[in-house]
């Protein structure tokens, strides 16, 4: 494998194996767990969550807006770090 990159989990928790030549890459990580939120918080940041107080990415599962033209973009960089969000609101 070269010229791989791999971004938003734990430092050395990534597993990246080829066991049949010509198929699928099996992967294997652990992601960041970042600092909750309530769901108070993530709606002053204009995003719903079904696991609001989740400390990953995947945990916070499916979400809503807080109003139909604001998109609501979060990710973890780091064990231990607030969540970033990205917010834009359109037309």
């Amino acid at each position: 494998m070269t010229g791989l990159v791999v971004s938003g989990v734990a430092a050395g928790t990534c597993s990246i194996t080829c066991p049949v030549d010509g198929q699928d890459f099996v992967v294997m990580a652990r992601p960041y767990n970042c600092n909750p939120k309530t769901a108070e918080q993530w709606a002053e940041l204009g995003c719903v969550f079904a696991n609001p107080l989740s400390t990953t990415v995947f945990g916070l599962s499916t979400h809503n807006r807080v109003t139909p033209t604001t998109s609501c973009e979060v990710a973890c960089t780091g064990d231990g770090e607030d969540f970033l969000v990205t917010r834009v609101t359109g037309e």
